[in-house]
């Protein structure tokens, strides 16, 4: 296997996993030579956490096979499933905490693969504002739904939330 960096030399050694095969209680590849290049540089799976959580195991097998398939980013929708500074009346039960998250990031990395953060906005929002102190950031009063975008608090906290995520990570 030749490649150009360990990211290359790392979907490498997958792709030759990829063509192992059993024969006869021996493992077996195919003769040839394989020259191989992604299309994309950058290669997302966007994983949904929001209405269940996964324990730190099942995300982490989540990302080593994405990483098998040469997935080099994984978008990751907690909601109220991380343990925000700036966002405490949100936080769900067993929600994440930023050492947790910092692990799950750091074994992403280990198969090159990014953790994205991913949340919802201006819409989707009902995880945040159906929470009463946040019912002032709402577009429309009787709706919990999306954001108004021109609350100058909206910023403040999407800003902090994202922060908190990225401070972990």
């Amino acid at each position: 296997i030749t490649a150009n960096s360990n990211a290359g030399l790392f979907y490498g050694v997958q792709t030759l996993l990829q063509l192992a095969v059993s024969e006869n209680g021996k493992i077996v590849f195919p003769k040839g030579e394989i020259q191989d290049w992604p299309d994309l540089e950058l290669r997302i799976i966007y994983w949904d956490d929001a209405h269940h959580l996964e324990h730190l195991p099942a995300l982490k097998r989540a990302i080593r096979q994405a990483a098998y398939y040469k997935i080099n980013g994984f978008a990751l929708k907690l909601e109220g499933h991380f343990q925000y500074k700036n966002a405490r009346p949100i936080i769900e039960p067993y929600a994440y905490t930023p050492a947790e998250y910092q692990e799950l990031t750091d074994y992403a990395r280990s198969l090159h693969v990014e953790l994205m953060p991913f949340l919802d906005c201006p819409a989707h929002v009902s995880f945040i504002l159906k929470h009463p102190e946040y019912a002032g950031l709402r577009a429309f009063p009787d709706n919990n739904y999306e954001f108004s975008v021109v609350n100058p608090e909206t910023d403040k906290l999407l800003f902090g939330m994202f922060n908190d995520l990225f401070e972990a990570s």
